[in-house]
């Protein structure tokens, strides 16, 4: 009964770019793979280029989406806009491999999220996995079925999640992490981005590159950039101790 407040919804709304969620009720037609997430996120198992044979892709109402490796225990990639087409997956004898239907996707450093090292300069190891040690544990499902993946590495016991963000900026993303720990252990990294450089403004950092980055991290840690090759890498120590656990997240827009 407001149409100046349903002016500003709309352009609101239109603000959100490829982001916008899709109004409730629009249905995919009859026969076709294009999944769409409703009210509850989408959950499905694919084959997808450039990342293992075991991936989870969950699709969220926010046209903010999300590919995580199970078998390298690693968020992959996030993307914007339309969420996946299952043809590959579902249809026939399937195992053809997987994209995410969008171009505006952000591709997650290769290799380990964590890690540990023994000096601050030590590069960042190349292998990832179980090759590094990594162990499955499995995904618990929240009330809003947001799904919280668990591995472990050393003997920390780590829990990760991600959800879509909405705001002025568009779409972005925020990771969450739980890292619990029944021995003091040396510091363990997490890499949360690498880019040609990486510089603090105004409380957030800018990651350059390629795919340029914002990322804002709450209070809690200590993120600092270091050097990776011919550019940088953004990484945080975390020190999780028994009855201590890390607790922590932060934003990520592309």
């Amino acid at each position: 009964g407001d149409p100046t407040a349903q002016i500003e919804a709309m352009w609101t709304y239109l603000t959100l770019g490829s982001s916008m969620p899709i109004p409730d009720g629009i249905k995919t037609k009859p026969g076709t793979y294009e999944l769409l997430p409703g009210r509850d996120p989408v959950q499905v198992g694919v084959f997808m280029r450039d990342v293992s044979p075991r991936t989870v892709v969950i699709g969220h109402k926010e046209r903010v989406h999300f590919a995580f490796d199970v078998q390298n225990s690693r968020l992959a990639k996030a993307w914007r806009g339309q969420f996946f087409n299952a043809k590959g997956t579902w249809h026939a004898r399937a195992g053809a491999l997987e994209s995410p239907a969008s171009k505006d996707v952000l591709d997650m450093p290769q290799g380990a999220t964590f890690a540990f090292l023994d000096t601050e300069n030590d590069p960042w190891p190349r292998q990832s996995g179980a090759e590094l040690g990594y162990r499955v544990l499995g995904r618990a499902m929240g009330k809003d079925r947001v799904p919280t993946f668990r591995y472990k590495l050393g003997d920390c016991v780590i829990e990760e999640s991600s959800e879509p963000v909405l705001s002025d900026r568009g779409g972005g993303m925020r990771r969450r992490f739980r890292i619990t720990s029944g021995k003091q252990t040396k510091l363990l990294w997490l890499r949360a981005a690498v880019g040609d450089s990486a510089a603090l403004v105004d409380g957030e950092w800018k990651v350059s590159g390629k795919q340029s980055q914002a990322l804002r991290f709450d209070n809690s840690v200590q993120p600092r950039a270091r050097k990776a090759g011919k550019g940088e890498e953004l990484v945080v120590p975390l020190a999780p101790a028994p009855g201590r656990p890390v607790e922590f997240a932060f934003e990520i827009w592309w």
